[in-house]
């Protein structure tokens, strides 16, 4: 180590040669919060009202498609111009013809955040994955979610059933309809990739099983006349038979 003898002659070892100085309010405090010296209150605004305002508002036209984590996502309607697919916590019936879309959730929610918001009606985060059904009657989605939700709606935007996943199960990757929309299958993103069955009329689950520990990317029922399913994923696909 280098010593500095200094002007007096007593040894200086250089530890007070860095002194942290304060900023202040100067230059650079306003680098940083400029609005600091922008923005004044006023002196006669009228009082706080932290009441809602008397207007509502109506979902006209979402400008978006939710593609980059999700497989799942893009079907025909029965007419030849109708499309179905997801944006955010939203589905979508878009008439190209038209120009005129339907949607399965929207509308005035309460102002809580997502996690904590209510899921009895309609999606409150992103959905993952889209189904139709074989008589493009019915739209099945699953979202993302501690305790995932999925849900089935008819073709005008209105809920049929509801069904939720176990705590852990962070999100529905894959969800497809029984030929008959008696049975909705859906898989999950829990460490064990579970595959779950739930009656569509009764709402209660009628099956569960592990996965495995590779992700399950796509999901389907035999489309003739068994409940049979099929699951593909990372390197793997897998048959199950669920149903008696």
């Amino acid at each position: 180590m280098w010593i500095d003898m200094g002007d007096n002659g007593k040894v200086n070892d250089g530890s007070d040669w860095f002194q942290p100085m304060s900023s202040g309010d100067g230059e650079q405090f306003m680098a940083t919060k400029p609005y600091k010296g922008a923005i004044v209150e006023p002196t006669n605004h009228p009082p706080v009202n932290n009441s809602a305002p008397s207007v509502r508002y109506n979902l006209e036209h979402v400008y978006g498609y939710k593609c980059n984590d999700s497989r799942q996502n893009l079907y025909y309607g029965k007419q030849w111009d109708q499309v179905v697919y997801p944006a955010a916590a939203l589905g979508i019936i878009h008439q190209i013809s038209t120009n005129v879309q339907t949607f399965f959730g929207g509308g005035m929610v309460e102002s809580k955040a997502k996690n904590v918001s209510s899921t009895q009606n309609a999606h409150t985060d992103d959905i993952l994955c889209l189904h139709i059904s074989k008589d493009y009657n019915y739209v099945a989605t699953g979202q993302v979610g501690a305790s995932p939700v999925a849900f089935i709606w008819d073709m005008s935007g209105n809920k049929v059933g509801r069904y939720e996943l176990p705590k852990g199960s962070r999100g529905i990757t894959a969800i497809n309809m029984s030929h008959d929309n008696k049975y909705v299958a859906m898989a999950d993103l829990h460490d064990n990739h579970n595959v779950f069955v739930f009656d569509v009329s009764a709402g209660n689950m009628v099956y569960t099983d592990k996965g495995g520990s590779n992700k399950i990317f796509d999901i389907a029922f035999d489309q003739k006349d068994s409940y049979q399913i099929c699951s593909s994923g990372q390197k793997h696909v897998c048959f199950w038979d669920p149903v008696a």
